[in-house]
Order: structure tokens, then sequence, then C-alpha cells
């Protein structure tokens, strides 16, 4: 197994030769007014490393523009992207033969509906912006999910990211035998390209089976270093900030959904609690339970009530 060695950002990294290869064959392409989809699973698992060789990857592609002046600055952690909308609207504004990648693995907390919109907001995208010549990485826990335009059509290579596991033996509880445990190592990979991939999922959409061992790897696995080309506190911190906004929409869009009550029933619930407030502003002495009895409603909904005016809900 070799290693190209490279220097991003001020860093010295290293990456797989083989695929090197994959990566500067779509470089040279872009040059010729094209532009790729690289899809990075994680052999639908998490935690396998899948960021960190999309960041390898797209270093070594912003390397090589530089190099072989095509553009001077490709990649930065600006171009990485936990939002597909924030991607989309921001990639005109970037000069072209740019490197971005979409980290999905937080909207794919959003299932079924809004899934699908966001892969097909994506390829309304990718068909628009073919004259940026840019690369794009798309990383996701499993490639069998994506549709089918994105998984065969638009994408050039699917690099999946998996880890192993071996065992150790060790005196863990302190008594003095010797117990087995078993250790997960990340930091590998394996490829392929247009037709391994495509055949791939074909077969997935004929047998319904998802594996990554159904179609032979175009190389042989490869591994990876788990390097961080801006460092791994800038790029921690960006995304648990994604996170936080990504479940604070969550939570405004269920809040704004969750009454599941009609405009007029919302009406007259505000109504009703104006009435509620406005009783007991004029009649003082009167108790919750009478007011509730005049009202029809419990002791509860006057507190909550009172609560919602005072807000100004």
């Amino acid at each position: 197994m070799s290693y190209i060695h490279f220097e991003f950002n001020g860093k010295p990294m290293v990456i797989d030769s083989l695929l090197g290869e994959v990566i500067a064959s779509m470089v040279w392409n872009t040059k010729k007014d094209n532009d790729g989809v690289i899809i990075v699973a994680g052999d639908r698992m998490v935690g396998t490393g899948k960021s960190v060789i999309a960041q390898t990857m797209a270093s070594f592609s912003s390397y090589l523009k530089k190099k072989w002046n095509m553009n001077k600055d490709s990649f930065h952690l600006n171009n990485v992207y936990f939002d597909s909308k924030q991607m989309i609207n921001d990639v005109l504004e970037k000069p072209n033969m740019s490197d971005f990648i979409y980290d999905e693995a937080y909207n794919s907390l959003s299932t079924g509906k809004t899934f699908l919109k966001a892969q097909q907001d994506m390829l309304d995208f990718f068909t628009e912006c073919r004259f940026k010549n840019n690369i794009y990485f798309i990383v996701l826990p499993d490639f069998f999910e994506l549709k089918e335009n994105i998984a065969v059509a638009r994408s050039e290579v699917l690099v999946n990211v998996y880890r192993t596991a071996h065992s150790i033996t060790k005196d863990f509880a302190g008594d003095g035998v010797m117990r087995k445990l078993t250790v997960w190592e990340r930091g590998f990979f394996k490829c392929w390209n247009r037709d391994a991939k495509n055949l791939m999922y074909d077969l997935f959409r004929t047998t319904r089976r998802k594996s990554y061992s159904m179609v032979k790897p175009t190389f042989p696995p490869g591994q990876f270093e788990n390097q961080f080309p801006f460092g791994k506190e800038d790029y921690e911190k960006m995304k648990y900030d994604a996170l936080m906004r990504f479940k604070g929409e969550k939570k405004k869009e269920e809040g704004e959904k969750g009454t599941g009550l009609s405009k007029r029933q919302e009406r007259a619930n505000r109504q009703r609690d104006e009435l509620i407030t406005w009783i007991k502003e004029k009649h003082p002495g009167m108790s919750d339970p009478e007011i509730g009895k005049i009202c029809g409603v419990t002791r509860h909904t006057i507190l909550d009530a009172r609560q919602m005016v005072a807000n100004g809900v």
C-alpha cells in the first residue's frame, strides 16, 4: 500500500495512491468543462470516518487545482455544509472549479418526504450548476438510501468507509483473569467506479439486498489517516452548531404543525383566553374554579390562558 504526500492549508497530509488517482482524474476532467459528484458512504453506520476521508479527498483535489493553476483556493472550511439549502444558495457566489462537501448525516434525520425532497432539490441544483465545473462530495451513512438519479446517473464514484474489529485479552475487571475484548478500528475504505457502483445499485433494486459486498471494488481496499485539514476543534464546533440549528428548525416546524387546530379553532381559543383574563381583571375576588364554571374550562386551562395572554401569544 502506497501513499501520496501533499501539503494543504500549511499541513502535511497523505492520501492512498489509488484513491489519489481517482481524484486526479476527476480534477483533470473538470478542466474539460465537466463537474463531478463523489458519494462517500459509511457502511450503513455512523462514526466510521466518512467526513474525515471526504475532507482528505477535497483537500487533495484543491492541492491539484492550485498546482495546475485552475483555482488557487478551491476548498476551505466554509465549503463544508450540513444544510443542502445553504450550499445551494452559496455555490453560485463562489468561484468555479471549487470543492464542496455536503454532509447529509443531520438532514437524514428527516426521513420520508422531506428526505426525498432534499434529494430532488440537489438533483435540480446539479443540473443547473454544471457550468461551475465543481466537485461535490456527498457524505451519508448509506448509499442505498439515495434516489437512482443521484446514485447512478449523477455520481461518478462511490467510496464506502468501514471499520474492522480484532480481539485482545485484558484484565479489565482487575481480578487477575485475562478476558477477551473486541477493539474497533477506523480508517478503511473501498472504492467503486461508475460501472461498478451502478451494478451494485441495480442489484439492490432487484434483490432489495443492501450489501456493499455484492460487487467487487474497483481496486483493493485502502486506508486513510485521521487528519483534519482545518483543525478538528473548528470542524467539530461547526458541526455542533449545525446540529443545534437543525434541532431548532425541527422544533419550530413541529410547533407550527403540532396543534393540529384549524385557524378558526385557534382564534376561538385566543378569544377564550382573553375572556378569562378580562373576567379575572374585572372580578379579582372570583376564584379560578368559579371562572372555570362560567367558561366551561378547567383550572389548568385558566392558568395557561392567563400565561398565554401575558406572553402575547
